[in-house]
């Protein structure tokens, strides 16, 4: 005990409030005078705080390393570029719109868009910045609602610090998180930042009565119903966490001693529906176009050729199967365009994620805390019901992105308490008790190894496929910009309409969001039906952008000379300058 007196004579321990002592202080305290040392300055608050912060700030800099890399060769372009051109227009022209492409999606994401083109100038990238920035960001409420729940469980600074950790590493290379919210401009790709950092203050509002955090709960999904109405998914399972066990209290103890109160509700509600005024006013303005346009995108969301109601109770089954099917996979860390099958829930990764996970969610609720389970069933019910699209992981796990992170937190839960267990069965036994912290160790890393050998996989197989990449793309469009200036106006093959690239993606429109953006003129035409206006003179040429299959036609009525970077033979598009195949000579 010489440890402890001499924490008690130095006042280290004692200066420390109760409810922040680290369980490591309390563990090393009786061991040798270095792990002594040691233990007292780790139970320092300002290096513990020191500590978390440079062990936080090293994951965002690891999120942001793999999510920047190659970011806009995979995956491919989707309709995204018709959300991204919003913010272009904005950027250049004013105004203030009130919200996104679709009138139940508010202009958050249009303002940022136009903000990342202000910043970084007229790059095509500046859409998929915004997804990159906040992707990265996500990794932040993620550790701290790990900390928080964590810390609520086991009663302990240490132990929820090292369940953030945790979950915070799984998302940083969580292979669908990386892929799909981390780099496709959709507005919904930001929904988890926001639902994350709401359901952080939402547990710390019930964990800590706190009525600020309440509110800035409600701030928090008031930004994610902005990014689109799918964190209504989200918002419904935060509410049943809160309101049942308060309306309990209300019966068996009355209202005197209800938390939170009817009032601090209203406020809550009311920040989030401040932040959402714009989308409110919208629809006011236009009336029942939004319902009825948000019928008929639900309608094809769950429709099936051929098959029966989508509104059957067997139907809504078969959906949820699917889904509970995707969101396993999604959380295990498989990252894939393609449908996937039942087989693929065999690998290892995905049966020890969804196991941890469950496991977590089942100690959370044991142990009083019941937000992670009700967010979960809500998301997984309500999702099921209105929408059938779900698969492939990429792009479409997007629509129970919340699911990813918050899979990470409980798969964080569980590795916590099956080493809290085995601590306590080898108590004792020294060997036993670093093979149980060798395990807590190993177990992360393996998960983390399956994520990216799935996401390592999936991004080869996308390379070595010209056609399933944007690396054709960004090609032409450097070609172009380096052949010639902007005001020498370019003809797009109409063809290129029937190149399609990702979740409704056209390259034609792609492209003329490229060159909208550099300012280059640009004509579409038909190649075997409208001609080049180049003359006769072997001087004179025009640049011309072909879908491949119409360079043959093309060759037969010009002379085609690849621009200097273009993509080549047997890429999807190609960049020409165009000569006249017959010329008159002087």
């Amino acid at each position: 005990m010489q440890t402890l007196q001499f924490a008690a004579r130095c006042g280290a321990y004692r200066s420390i409030p109760p409810h922040r002592r680290s369980s490591i202080a309390a563990v090393a305290l009786p061991a040798s005078p270095w792990r002594s040392r040691l233990a007292l300055t780790l139970a320092d608050s300002r290096v513990a705080l020191g500590l978390e912060a440079a062990a936080v700030t090293l994951l965002l800099i690891v999120a942001a390393a793999v999510r920047a890399d190659g970011f806009m060769v995979v995956p491919r372009l989707t309709d995204e570029t018709f959300e991204v051109l919003l913010g272009l227009q904005l950027a250049r022209e004013g105004g203030l719109p009130l919200v996104g492409v679709q009138p139940y999606t508010g202009s958050l994401f249009t303002y940022l868009v136009a903000a990342s083109f202000l910043l970084v100038g007229p790059k095509i990238e500046a859409g998929r910045l915004v997804v990159l920035a906040t992707g990265i960001l996500t990794v932040l409420p993620t550790y701290l609602l790990g900390r928080d729940l964590g810390r609520s469980i086991w009663g302990s600074v240490g132990r929820g610090r090292l369940v953030g950790l945790i979950a915070a590493l799984l998302l940083t290379l969580s292979g669908p998180h990386i892929a799909t919210s981390s780099r496709i401009a959709y507005s919904n790709s930001l929904t988890p930042l926001f639902t994350m950092t709401g359901l952080w203050l939402a547990h710390r509002a019930l964990s800590r009565r706190s009525d600020r955090a309440l509110v800035g709960c409600g701030a928090a999904f008031g930004l994610a119903l902005q990014t689109h109405v799918s964190a209504l998914t989200v918002i419904l399972g935060v509410a049943t966490a809160i309101l049942i066990p308060a309306v309990s209290t209300a019966i068996r103890h009355g209202y005197a001693s209800v938390w939170p109160k009817a009032e601090m509700l209203l406020v809550a509600a009311g920040a989030g529906v401040l932040l959402l005024l714009n989308v409110l006013a919208h629809n006011l303005m236009v009336g029942p176009d939004t319902a009825n346009r948000t019928g008929l995108r639900i309608g094809r969301y769950v429709a099936e050729p051929g098959a029966e109601s989508p509104w059957t109770l067997h139907a809504w089954g078969d959906r949820l199967v699917d889904l509970l099917r995707v969101a396993a996979l999604a959380i295990g860390g498989q990252t894939s365009e393609l449908e996937t099958t039942a087989d693929a829930l065999l690998a290892p990764a995905v049966v020890v994620s969804v196991a941890l996970a469950l496991l977590g969610l089942w100690v959370a609720a044991r142990r009083g805390w019941w937000l992670p389970l009700s967010v979960t069933v809500s998301v997984l019910l309500v999702v099921s019901l209105l929408n059938g699209r779900v698969d492939p992981i990429v792009p479409r796990v997007r629509h129970y992105a919340t699911l990813v992170p918050l899979g990470m937190v409980m798969i964080a839960v569980g590795l916590a308490w099956l080493y809290e267990r085995n601590v306590a069965v080898l108590r004792g036994n020294s060997i036993g008790v670093w093979v149980a912290r060798a395990t807590l160790a190993v177990v992360p890393l393996l998960l983390v190894t399956g994520s990216l050998t799935s996401y390592a996989a999936y991004e080869v197989e996308r390379l070595s496929r010209p056609d399933k990449n944007n690396a054709a793309y960004l090609a032409v469009v450097d070609a172009v910009a380096r052949s010639g200036p902007p005001d020498e106006r370019l003809y797009l093959d109409h063809e290129l309409i029937h190149l399609l690239t990702m979740s409704g993606g056209r390259m034609i429109t792609h492209l003329r969001y490229a060159f909208t953006v550099a300012g280059q003129e640009f004509t579409t035409i038909e190649v075997d039906d409208d001609r080049l206006p180049i003359g006769t003179l072997p001087s004179s040429s025009r640049r011309l952008i072909l879908h491949a299959d119409s360079v043959p036609v093309a060759a037969k009525r010009y002379r085609l000379v690849p621009l200097p970077g273009e993509p080549g033979e047997g890429a999807p598009l190609r960049a020409f300058r165009a000569f006249p195949l017959h010329f008159r000579s002087r």
